[in-house]
């Protein structure tokens, strides 16, 4: 039997919900992790370490928290160059600090 397109299930353990898109199912939201993590387009040289780190990545919660993860080296490295854009529905109200290492000197943008 053929599962419709668009047909949802909900997964009791952990609780999640689940979409068919013709093919197979796919995460649509997790309560306890929110959002399935999504990859954003890195700019200005910047890409990921390889396979050892922690892939960059930012996902919502179900309480709409924006959530960020994973790694990035090897970009340009001057005041105010920009690494990722987040999409709109993913960007705060008002500027964040957020926090890296550079040469093994913490840095942080307020």
């Amino acid at each position: 039997m053929r599962t419709p397109e668009g047909c949802l299930a909900v997964c009791l353990a952990p609780l999640s919900l689940y979409v068919h898109n013709g093919t197979g199912w796919v995460l649509l939201l997790s309560v306890l992790g929110g959002e399935a993590w999504q990859t954003p387009a890195l700019l200005n040289g910047w890409t990921t370490p390889g396979a050892a780190s922690q892939a960059p990545g930012y996902r919502k919660t179900p309480w709409g928290e924006v959530q960020m993860r994973g790694t990035v080296k090897d970009g340009t490295m001057t005041n105010g160059t920009v690494i990722l854009i987040l999409p709109e529905g993913y960007r705060p109200a008002k500027e964040r600090s957020c926090l890296g290492v550079q040469g093994g000197i913490c840095r942080g943008k307020r």
